[in-house]
């Protein structure tokens, strides 16, 4: 059988169903604020998007929460990959300039969606709950992250690197377990010729000083 062969509708739809019973009675949110509502805001000069599953308040603190799905056993490798990437940081900036309030914390609900996720009498985990809270020197850092990546882009497309035929020279590709963390991975896994298309695509470049990263929810 192969990997997700047993990921049918009927098998998904009792994996959400339960979900739903899991955290019905356990939820302390009484105000949904947004539910999948793009968000674009300016950030140092930077036009940047993204879309939150929710935002939702608690004791007048604004939330972001969001939805993680895996056919992987739940536990450090994927909270690891949700603690370290750059999306709830980004959620809490575009946020926190929305509402005019600051916004620090981030919940991400893990679902394990794997062959066990349906059976009733599986031991395996299936349903975890991770919590974040971001300094201001955190959300700092996201920002100068986000200007690191939009000088790369700029510079790449000013100067056509992304088209040449020596891949090494097409995309700086650092390496390394950091490259796991990376929303704009997929453009070092392309073949260059493919990478402009991508770039026009996800990437959408406001020069000389935004970037619209759309690619910032993947």
């Amino acid at each position: 059988m192969g990997e997700l062969e047993f990921l049918t509708v009927g098998h998904l739809e009792t994996v959400l169903k339960n979900y739903a019973d899991h955290w019905e009675d356990r939820d302390p949110f009484a105000v949904v604020e947004m539910i999948e509502e793009p968000v674009v805001a300016e950030l140092d000069g930077m036009l940047v998007g993204g879309i939150p599953d929710l935002v939702v308040e608690e004791d007048g603190e604004l939330i972001v929460l969001d939805h993680k799905t895996t056919t992987s056993n739940l536990g450090a490798h994927l909270y690891n990959r949700v603690k370290f990437s750059k999306q709830f940081p980004i959620y809490c900036l575009l946020l926190s300039k929305k509402m005019g309030q600051p916004v620090r914390r981030g919940i991400c609900n893990a679902i394990y969606t794997g062959k066990y996720a349906a059976n009733p009498n599986s031991k395996a985990q299936k349903f975890d709950r991770y919590s974040f809270e971001y300094s201001k020197e955190e959300l700092e850092e996201t920002v100068a992250w986000l200007n690191m990546v939009r000088r790369m882009i700029i510079e790449h497309k000013r100067t056509q690197r992304y088209e040449t035929r020596v891949p090494e020279a097409a995309w700086p590709q650092h390496g390394g377990s950091h490259c796991g963390w990376c929303p704009f991975r997929i453009l070092c896994q392309l073949p260059p010729p493919l990478r402009p298309p991508m770039m026009e695509r996800s990437f959408v470049v406001r020069e000389p000083t935004g970037v619209l990263l759309s690619g910032a929810d993947q």
